[in-house]
């Protein structure tokens, strides 16, 4: 028989254990101490494409939306499709949001994880497996880089110019973005057209300064607002790779501005590549990224 004293006890016990597997079961699942992983999306395929409906972490200020495809038990590397930003606030006012990726075609089958920022990363599991079922060929929605066609680094003039030709993808209109990264950010930056010089002291962060800088590629960006007006979604290509020289024509994989001012007279490089903000970096989820803010995007 149980003493009346100890009924208190009990109880409180129980309702612990109670609460301890409601927030395993409906808010998030670790599959390792060092990374809490949420609640895949919901997916759902289509003739136009595969739609996820994603519900955000409280406090989110941003969203990336990465895919991966699957062949049996083989699985690509996840490349990053897109994010999500609150319009008009800091933080998303919406209970979930919408996020219909297009360029899922017939005879390949996908999965998606998103991960959410909110002064630290938030990863989710893997949504369920869908087929494609968009008609036509994901070889339609890349920019496309003729043979011979460089990107050429000059460390005088810290510039890099398009040596080459650069074809738009045969369907849809993007705009052109060249995709950067060191070894703890990548970033997004605008090209004026696919014949720009690109002058890297004017668009760099400072986190891009001291450190072996690398080029992922050349890829398009659309955006569209939902229908609410609550938030925008920001859509990305996968990366063409282009082939990186310096200017004597030998192929170079990565290049190095420093931060440090000339102490000669004859120095006019652009005083703003000393004043930026250091963006957020450091994914910690082994997950590459771009995220959308304007010229550049932070990782």
């Amino acid at each position: 028989m149980i003493r009346r004293k100890c009924l208190p006890v009990i109880m409180f016990f129980l309702a612990v254990c109670a609460a301890s597997v409601f927030f395993l079961c409906c808010k998030f699942t670790s599959d390792n101490s060092a990374e809490t992983t949420y609640e895949a999306p919901q997916a759902a395929s289509s003739s136009g494409g595969i739609t996820l409906s994603i519900v955000p972490v409280s406090g989110t200020s941003y969203i990336n939306v990465y895919r991966r495809q699957v062949s049996g038990t083989v699985y690509s590397d996840p490349v990053n499709i897109g994010e999500i930003k609150p319009a008009g606030s800091s933080t998303f006012t919406s209970a979930s949001v919408i996020f219909k990726d297009p360029y899922t075609f017939s005879g390949t089958t996908y999965q998606y994880r998103v991960r959410y920022y909110d002064s630290s990363y938030k990863v989710s599991e893997w949504s369920v497996k869908l087929n494609g079922a968009v008609s036509g060929s994901s070889s339609s929605y890349v920019y496309t880089i003729a043979s011979g066609t460089e990107l050429k680094y000059d460390s005088e003039l810290k510039i890099l110019t398009i040596s080459g030709t650069i074809t738009s993808p045969a369907a849809g209109t993007f705009d052109p973005k060249i995709a950067l990264k060191t070894a703890g950010a990548a970033s997004l930056f605008s090209l004026k057209d696919l014949s720009s010089t690109i002058h890297l002291t004017d668009i760099l962060p400072i986190s891009f300064y001291d450190t072996d800088v690398s080029v992922t590629g050349i890829l398009g960006e659309i955006s569209s607002e939902s229908t609410d007006k609550l938030y925008i979604c920001y859509y990305w290509l996968v990366p063409a790779p282009i082939t990186m020289v310096d200017s004597s024509g030998n192929t170079i994989t990565s290049f190095k501005i420093s931060s440090s001012r000339s102490t000669t007279d004859n120095d006019y490089s652009s005083p703003s590549a000393y004043m930026r903000v250091t963006p957020v970096t450091t994914a910690g989820s082994g997950l590459s990224d771009y995220s959308y803010s304007g010229t550049a995007c932070r990782k």
